[in-house]
């Protein structure tokens, strides 16, 4: 149950792994969070970008609620590499967090992202609707959002300042 890579692009797609890991490195109840290469699409900053993790040492824990909502903090070190496939133009930010994400009993999202945070988005055009400065980006400061029971982002405001325009810095 737990989505953060993909910070807005799929910020459920890492919450889902917290269910499967064991290792508890920073204490009781803090989950070790695995993620593993993946590419998007053209759609995102006009070219393919393959994402991967030199350094993954991000953690997570949940607790559940009375009213059946869970609770999930995430902290650590996470380090992106993101790769233009079409030129080999690589880039590696430090997007290590942290984080809080509330899942609410009827399948809703919300989450606050501070620090530093990658954010991703399916396409230039959603990435536009949201006031965002690109599809792929570092960011510094709060990140608000909200995503409805269908995992579809409803809202999203953006506190800090661009740190990079990972998009742009690939092309």
């Amino acid at each position: 149950m737990v989505r953060r890579l993909a910070v807005i692009l799929s910020i459920s797609a890492l919450f889902v792994v917290l269910t499967t890991s064991g290792a508890s490195a920073r204490g009781p109840k803090w989950e070790f969070l695995p993620a593993g290469p993946l590419t998007l699409p053209a759609a995102s900053c006009g070219f393919p970008v393959a994402l991967d993790f030199p350094r993954n040492e991000e953690f997570a824990k949940a607790t559940s609620n009375p009213d059946g909502s869970t609770d999930i903090l995430f902290t650590g070190s996470f380090h992106v590499s993101a790769t233009n496939t079409d030129t080999s133009k690589t880039v590696v930010v430090n997007a290590s967090g942290p984080g809080h994400i509330h899942l609410y009993s009827d399948g809703s999202q919300s989450f606050l992202l501070l620090g530093h945070t990658l954010i991703l988005f399916f396409s230039a055009a959603q990435a536009e609707s949201f006031g965002a400065p690109s599809a792929l980006f570092l960011w510094a400061g709060q990140v608000r959002g909200t995503f409805d029971a269908d995992g579809n982002l409803t809202s999203e405001t953006f506190g800090g300042h661009l740190l990079l325009d990972i998009c742009a810095a690939l092309s």
